[in-house]
């Protein structure tokens, strides 16, 4: 997947299960909004998907929190600010 993928599952209010890999890192806010995973690590995956899958309201307190974070760290405007200030203003 790429990183604009993770963007998007953020924005929809989704909970999220990565690696720890470039561009996967950084949407997930480990234990707030999902979990990263060591890459090649099938036992720490499926501890993971069981906890998602056996607790609905760590799934919706996940989502709510993507959101947020898509929000916070994604939005258009945020995204033009911060070019903005690296590229004209530092």
């Amino acid at each position: 997947m790429r990183t604009k993928d993770f963007v998007r599952g953020n924005g929809s209010s989704k909970t999220i299960i990565t690696s720890t890999g470039p561009g996967c890192k950084e949407v997930v806010e480990e234990g707030i909004n999902g979990y990263k995973i060591t890459p090649r690590n099938s036992d720490l995956l499926f501890d993971k998907l069981k906890v998602m899958m056996s607790d609905p309201e760590l799934r919706i307190r996940f989502g709510r929190q993507s959101r947020i974070i898509a929000k916070r760290e994604f939005d258009s405007k945020v995204i033009v600010k911060r070019i903005v200030n690296e590229l004209y203003l530092s």
